[in-house]
């Protein structure tokens, strides 16, 4: 497949030569776009055969060669081709400088300012100043927070052709985080051209939060920065599946639940998995809660283990902080051993026997972190826990408690012990 332009002089003579567009193989093409493009550009010889022409960047020396002999009919000088907001290129046979360009790229139109040319009788062709101006749409439809424009393929995966920077913008005065807000399209793959994570990191927004089907991911700066180099100029695939129950290799790796769930949050570049990053990824999935317990979310790698991860759990969504883009389990156990809480119960809480510790207290705490009751307890020389009583406490309320383990001075002689509980009143 070729495609030509031809460049004539005013006076439409037998001069011209041409810019070739040569693909070296069938374009993948959609009516959205078109890939697997290669530019070459040639014109032709006095005896018609292609010779390869070379497109760089203009720079100052050929800027200051038309105004040597023979002159150019234009100084390219001048102030108006010195406009920072032209782009402007030089075309060369050899070390023969044969054609100037300059354009500028609007939001919706490409507009070429001048072109010049020199042809192999020494003279220039080019007569008035040339205005050619190529309008376009934006590709897609725009999403329903006006943050970007998508198109969605038959499989249902969304992609973002490109972000609006002035939305994003506006988004930015009252709030530091650029959202892209796909939720309504029932995605659960969302496709980013790695231009657009740039566009936000122009913005200098500290984090960029994708809202999806059924989960919001949101990266810091730090992460974006990092996505983009290991992606490496290839389009981005967010994917994230929520929901499935766990598989029973996973229910080993983990012990005993009364709730839970999988997680697979997964991202590719040109079809190969990037696993690690740098800076601080969260996931956001709806989870609803519904037995009596502890709270936890975990990493499960390939090897058959396990690494507890960050949680946190916000109008009924399970909120992880990431270590990696993988598998991962949120579950309701009742009891947490791996963090020394052996068992919970109405009112009641049992943990373990900590080294050095002969007092331990308890707080309770609301979901928004108003303190609800206290406990405390010394333990018994010939027990190997200590229970931790309220009396009073509405259990109801409860979403947080924080276990202390203290010496005879009331001093920390370990790391306090936070987890996120159920009781069985609470409601859903």
């Amino acid at each position: 497949m070729i495609t030509a332009v031809r460049f004539w002089n005013e006076k439409r003579d037998c001069v011209s030569f041409n810019l070739l567009l040569h693909f070296l193989q069938k374009p993948w093409y959609t009516v959205y776009e078109m890939r697997t493009v290669q530019f070459r550009p040639f014109v032709y010889d006095a005896m018609n055969r292609q010779v390869p022409v070379a497109i760089d960047p203009m720079t100052p020396q050929d800027a200051a060669l038309t105004d040597r002999e023979p002159l150019w009919q234009t100084s390219w000088t001048s102030e108006y081709l010195a406009d920072e907001n032209y782009e402007k290129y030089a075309a060369r046979v050899g070390d023969e400088l044969i054609a100037l360009a300059a354009y500028e790229i609007l939001p919706t139109a490409l507009v070429v300012h001048k072109l010049s040319t020199v042809f192999d009788d020494g003279q220039l062709h080019a007569g008035k100043t040339t205005i050619c101006t190529a309008q376009w749409e934006r590709i897609g439809n725009k999403t329903e927070d006006s943050s970007a424009y998508y198109t969605k393929a038959d499989d249902g995966t969304v992609k973002i052709e490109s972000v609006d920077q002035d939305e994003l913008k506006k988004q930015l005065e009252t709030d530091s985080t650029a959202q892209i807000d796909v939720s309504g399209l029932e995605a659960e793959k969302v496709t980013l051209p790695v231009s657009a994570v740039n566009d936000v990191l122009d913005l200098e927004a500290k984090a960029l939060s994708i809202k999806m089907a059924d989960a919001a991911i949101m990266l810091d700066k730090t992460a974006m920065q990092s996505v983009v180099e290991t992606a490496d100029g290839n389009d981005i695939q967010l994917h994230v599946s929520t929901g499935d129950a766990l598989s029973s290799d996973q229910t080993e790796i983990i012990g005993d639940i009364e709730q839970g769930m999988a997680l697979d949050v997964s991202l590719t570049a040109n079809g190969t998995e990037i696993h690690s990053f740098n800076g601080k990824v969260t996931v956001s999935v709806p989870f609803t809660w519904t037995q009596q317990g502890v709270l936890q979310a975990w990493y499960l790698a390939d090897d058959g283990t396990k690494e507890p991860v960050e949680v946190a759990y916000r109008d009924g969504n399970a909120v992880l902080t990431l270590k990696h883009f993988s598998t991962y389990a949120i579950v309701v156990k009742a009891n947490d051993p791996d963090s020394g809480i052996v068992s919970m119960g109405e009112n009641k809480v049992t943990v373990q026997k900590q080294a050095d510790a002969v007092y331990y207290a308890a707080a309770f705490c609301a979901e928004d972190g108003r303190f609800l009751a206290y406990a405390a307890s010394e333990a018994a020389e010939d027990e190997e826990t200590v229970t931790l009583k309220w009396a009073n406490a509405d259990w109801s309320k409860a979403a947080k408690v924080k276990v202390f383990f203290l010496d005879a001075d009331r001093k920390p002689v370990a790391e306090a012990v936070t987890a996120l509980i159920k009781g069985k009143s609470q409601k859903n």
